[in-house]
Order: structure tokens, then sequence, then C-alpha cells
């Protein structure tokens, strides 16, 4: 199980400001009337004589509020719940007030959290201990009808992922995978035919590519201001040279210190050859997209779902498409939620889970992955197919849907985002590395021996440390 206590106290701190914010975020409830004939079977005579015949019942409309920051699959989302709120929200009386947040979503959600003003759904930013001990979240047990839904997620719910003490807070709802975006014409400009099938020919080829590019093209971008770096967008594209996202699952120890290589080299691409688009610590993950679909980077860190961006909120200019650097383990992959119950969902439970069961539904992972932007977490769901809808799909999803050499990783987020330590935390250490301001080896042993030192405290204070022992898969 995770953390008894929470680390809230500097978020309480900041945000309490921030709550006129969010004082417009309800909508005022509208009504409608809807003809029910509640006298079936009776003649014209009956309702004359006794008044009834047709009553008419009012549908009270209620708004459900949802919030994520999946703008790569925003114009499909928005597709889906514009149908919703035409048809079957009217029946029902529920309205979805879908929002879809940037790069800024972390800090908007945790302001709303923290004014009480969050929706009734959102895609969550803290952990399930630190969400559930304060009270944001409520379980899907507790939520009328909930359990007969969990039904169909049998044997696939994750103990770290999607519960906390015993309670479900979340299902899988996709797959996800990593891969190397790549600039095929810029790597053919500067003659190379394939992308590289090492790290040290990635460095490489990056350099190549800034040297030639006088000052307009670039090797490599990422940017700095997101904390991609610490998962997504670096440390989990090295999980095939070491076999663990910085915590070792299967020997209950932190072992970043074995990503010293790969950090070492992005700090020497950065620093020493200059090989990184300028400006780094200035941009977000959303300025780095915008810059390589632009055509003028090699190589950005990428996932499943950038197949989405690349098309729809970031249109790429060239031909561009995935790769892989192979190592000695599986590469990287996990199942993923989508959404948690706000405590709002109290006021609207049996709409609120209407809603939560749209976005879960079948008809919806498929055809998110037939568009190209998530890949099923059961892919049962999707195996039958017509074979002319999969042609259609873009090569670059092809790519990346290829988990023939993935292992699914139990839970990316390692116990270091439940302990406390003191110093630096992983992201900040990363940053330095980058910077050229310490050796990553050095940071990163140091860095290991504060979070074990901090795990150490943790469970002497009760933390179960055993849902973090699980295999790789």
């Amino acid at each position: 199980m995770k953390k008894t206590f929470l680390k809230s106290g500097k978020l309480l701190f900041i945000l309490t400001m921030c709550v006129a914010l969010f004082a417009g975020c309800s909508q005022d409830l509208e009504e409608t009337q809807e003809t029910v004939n509640d006298n079936q079977g009776n003649g014209a005579t009956d309702v004359a004589d006794n008044n009834e015949g047709t009553e008419e019942v009012p549908v009270v409309m209620e708004t459900v509020q949802v919030w994520t920051n999946n703008a790569h699959s925003k114009a499909e989302d928005e597709a889906m719940v514009n149908n919703f709120n035409e048809t079957i929200g009217k029946e029902k009386g529920i309205f979805i007030d879908y929002q879809v947040f940037g790069s800024g979503y972390d800090d908007t959600l945790n302001i709303a959290l923290a004014a009480g003003e969050e929706p009734h759904l959102f895609k969550a930013s803290l952990s399930k201990a630190d969400a559930a001990e304060a009270g944001y979240i409520i379980p899907i047990e507790d939520i009328e009808g909930g359990p007969e839904f969990l039904e169909k997620y049998e044997g696939l719910i994750n103990p770290i992922n999607n519960q906390y003490n015993g309670k479900t807070y979340s299902v899988p709802f996709v797959a996800q995978s990593l891969g190397i975006a790549y600039n095929k014409e810029l790597l053919a400009k500067n003659g190379f035919t394939e992308p590289p099938k090492t790290w040290e020919e990635f460095r490489n080829m990056a350099k190549v590519i800034t040297e030639n590019g006088e000052g307009k093209e670039f090797g490599f971008i990422e940017g700095l201001q997101s904390s991609g770096m610490q998962h997504w967008n670096g440390l989990f594209h090295y999980a095939s040279q070491v076999g663990h996202a910085g915590w070792d699952f299967e020997k209950g120890e932190f072992a970043l210190k074995e990503y010293s290589p790969f950090f070492q080299m992005l700090a020497d691409m950065k620093n020493e050859d200059q090989s990184w688009f300028p400006g780094a610590e200035g941009l977000n993950n959303d300025a780095a997209r915008a810059r390589f679909a632009e055509g003028v980077v090699g190589f950005k860190f990428s996932a499943s779902w950038d197949v989405g961006v690349f098309t729809d909120q970031f249109p790429a200019v060239m031909d561009w498409e995935f790769f892989r650097i192979p190592g000695p383990y599986k590469d990287f992959s996990i199942l993923n939620e989508l959404m948690v119950f706000g405590k709002k969902a109290n006021d609207l439970p049996e709409k609120t889970l209407e809603v939560y069961k749209l976005f879960h539904s079948d008809e919806a992972v498929t055809k998110l992955y037939l568009e190209g932007k998530n890949l099923p977490y059961d892919f049962d769901i999707v195996k039958n197919l017509e074979i002319d809808k999969k042609d259609n799909l873009p090569t670059q999803w092809v790519e990346v849907a290829d988990l023939s050499n993935s292992a699914v990783y139990p839970n990316p987020w390692t116990p270091a985002r439940i302990i406390a330590i003191e110093g630096d935390d992983v992201i900040a250490v990363i940053n330095k590395i980058l910077a050229g301001v310490v050796s990553a080896d050095k940071a990163l042993t140091d860095l290991d021996s504060r979070l074990e030192a901090g795990l150490e405290q943790e469970v002497d204070r009760g933390l179960d440390i055993d849902p973090f022992l699980i295999p790789i898969q």
C-alpha cells in the first residue's frame, strides 16, 4: 500500500489564493421536458374520463464536468461527447462539459482540487494515496453500479496503478508504448538512410545534423520546463538497456545509477556537441513537439500518443517515423488509466457513472485505435476488426503499436513518488546533470542513497512495498 501522509502543504500554501479562478466552473442546470405515455393500452375514452393519458415528466438536465490533458485525442473525444449530448444525454438528462488542457494541466487541476472546485471526472495528476487521503477522489465500488462495472476488468486491475487500500479508483484504459520520433527527410539530407541502432549512433547522427544545420537545424529536442525527462520523454526510453525504470521491481531497490550512461550522454550532447535545439530550459513538451513538427529537428523522445499529436495538434510538415534502440531487455510499455471520480461525483453518482462508461466503452477504445490515437488495454477488443480498417492505419501507428518485443511494466510511478527525501528530487537531479553542474554517475548514486533512506523511513512507518515487487511481464 502507499504512504499514509500527504505532501500537499506546499500546494495548499500557494494555491488558496486561486479559489476565485474556479468560481464560475459550475453550470446552471437546465430543464427540458419529455413526453412519456404512462397509460399505454388504455383507450381514448379512458384517457378523457380520467384526465390522465399522456403525462409530461420533466427530465432534469445536469452537467457532468470532465477534465483531461489528452490533446492527442481531442477531436475524437469531442465528437463523441457532442454526439452523446445531442442524443443519449438529452434522454438521460446529462450534459457533458468536456475540457482538454495543455501543458499546465497539473497545476490547473491541483489548484482546483485545493479550492474544492474539481470536476466530476478528471485525469489524475496526484498519486492515488495523496488524492484518496485528501478526499479528492472516491472509489468506484462506492458508486451505485460501480461494482457491476468493475466486473469487466477482472484480472486487469493493478494494485498500484488502480487501487489504494484495497479500493479501486480507476481502470485500465490504454496500452502505452514508446518510440523515438525521427525526421526521415532531415536524416536523408545528412546522408543517413536509416535510423540509429545504438545510442552511440544516435548521438553521432544528432551531432552531424546540427553541424550541417548552420544554426537552422538541430539533432535533438526536449523541453525541460516539463518533467518528462524523469519518465516518458527520457528515462523510460533507456529501460531496454537496464531492465527497469529506476526502481528494480524484482529486487525492491532504487537503481537510477544504472541510467548514468544515458543521462551523461544527453548532457554531453547538450553541452559539448550542442546538438540540442537551443533554449531547452524555456520549452515545455508541447513547444518541443511543435518545433519537431516544423521539420527542423532530427530526433525527439516520443510515445504512442504522439501519432495523434503530430497529426492533429501539431501537424508534421515532413515525413517522420518511430524507431527504438534495442537492448538486452524488452522495450517499455504499460497499461494506463484515463480518469478517476472526483468527490463532486457524489452529487451526481448515477449520471457521472454513465459518462465514465461512455469514455471507457469498447466503442470508444476501438475508435481511438482506428484513428491512431490509443492502443487498447485489451487487444481482444480490436483483434476481430476488418482487415481493410487496419490497412488504413498510419505507418507510424503500426510501428509504435508493435509490442512484440515489449514488456508490460507493472507501474512506472515508483516509490519515489510517495516518499519524502532530503535534497533534490529526481527531476531536479536530472536537470542538474543536463546543465553540466554534476556528473550523472555521482548525482544518481547520491540520489539512490537518499531515496533508499527515505524508503526505509516509510517502511518503518508501515509502508508495505510488496505491491511494488511485481515482476515485469
